[in-house]
């Protein structure tokens, strides 16, 4: 569906979609994600920012009302939530460990040092609406399970948005080796360091290589800037 919309098959996309959707909701749920971000909220940021205050608000005033389906975890369910979060920690990021964000850094990283490096608008808005999905799910996942425990937005899990940020990355990782090994000697490091971070990427100091990965593109981009501007 992303694929067709960005060839602006929007029937294909649709069907697409729609196929996603019967397959498995949840999951497909990342897919309209990343196209809201990358083709309505990125060329539109202001109406974005007014769309996604209101929906931000909505549900929380209805959970603060008891409204279907947007209720919460009452004192009568405190059991009930114990036992969810015992048996399956993974839906509140509260309870993740330095591991699983570390896991969630890599990916990230990688797609913000291919948004400093990109050489087309196309590949920019492509990276920047990946890092969005990404970064929305667990920003909804944070608001609506860990602070408010609305239960029906902690069945639709978004945090499982982070998947499709992460096919992306690896669709997008030869693209961006090719553009940080053109763009330069710093961002020939950023090269090495995000190779590094993924290889360990079950290790903490993954963190540190990420962010010297980030520094190095941000980097060569500055210099980029002035040489361009000096020219």
């Amino acid at each position: 569906a992303i694929s067709a919309t960005l060839w602006r098959r929007y029937g294909w996309a649709a069907a697409c979609m729609l196929g996603a959707l019967l397959l498995h909701p949840l999951m497909a749920t990342a897919g309209i994600a990343m196209l809201a971000f990358t083709f309505v909220a990125i060329p539109r940021p202001r109406l974005a920012l007014g769309c996604g205050a209101l929906g931000l608000a909505i549900p929380l005033l209805a959970s603060a009302g008891d409204i279907a389906p947007f209720v919460s975890f009452g004192s009568a369910d405190k059991q009930w939530l114990e036992i969810v979060r015992s048996s399956s920690p993974f839906l509140f990021v509260s309870l993740w460990s330095v591991s699983d964000w570390v896991r969630v850094a890599v990916p990230l990283a990688t797609l913000t040092v291919g948004l400093l490096t990109a050489t087309t608008a196309p590949l920019r808005r492509f990276c920047t609406g990946a890092i969005l999905t990404g970064i929305g799910g667990l920003v909804l996942t944070a608001i609506y399970c860990d602070a408010f425990k609305v239960i029906f937005i902690t069945e639709l899990q978004p945090w499982r948005w982070l998947w499709l940020m992460d096919v992306a990355t690896l669709l997008l990782l030869p693209l961006i080796v090719r553009n940080c090994w053109q763009a330069g000697s710093t961002a020939r490091a950023a090269i090495i360091l995000l190779l590094s971070a993924w290889l360990f990427r079950d290790d903490t100091v993954a963190i540190v290589t990420v962010l010297l990965a980030i520094m190095c593109a941000r980097s060569e981009e500055h210099t980029s800037e002035l040489q361009s501007h000096h020219d």
